[in-house]
């Protein structure tokens, strides 16, 4: 009697591990990669320098970031976020992707040399990386909806 008693705790704590193991990603190992992903964005974001005064610059700054900020939002989305965090997430990668826009509709107007465009772009930007960076807190990820440029 003891020996099945015995047998069935192990089964049990065995079962319990293994749930643990395989039971979908957890928050923590959501926000360690997050983190990483938007860490290695922000550096390269650094890495290029501001732009001077003259629309061509800005076009050529703003699709440099933009790239960047395209390739992480893609990164970040194809992460599987834990239930609890879905909706946090979701909120996240759709305010990324208003940052991406509206750097790519700043390079346009800036190629267009229409100031009002851009100043629009960069005022919508502007919001969407506020939101950005409040869901990134939302989401325990601080490092993510950093603009990463001074």
């Amino acid at each position: 009697m003891m020996a099945t008693a015995a047998r069935i705790l192990v089964l049990t704590l065995a079962l319990l591990l293994l749930a643990g193991c395989g039971g979908g990603p957890s928050a923590e190992g959501y926000r360690e990669a997050a983190t990483e992903i938007c860490t290695e964005a922000a550096a390269d974001v650094s890495a290029i320098p501001p732009p001077g005064d003259d629309a061509a610059a800005v076009a050529r700054y703003s699709d440099a970031v933009g790239e960047i900020r395209a390739r992480e939002t893609v990164a970040l989305d194809e992460l599987e976020p834990p239930d609890e965090l879905e909706a946090q997430h979701t909120q996240f990668i759709n305010a990324s992707g208003a940052v991406v826009r509206s750097l790519q509709d700043l390079a346009r107007a800036a190629d267009r040399n229409d100031r009002t465009a851009a100043a629009a772009a960069a005022e919508s930007g502007a919001r969407a990386a506020d939101g950005a960076r409040r869901a990134a807190e939302d989401l325990g990820v601080p490092a993510c909806g950093q603009p990463g440029q001074a």
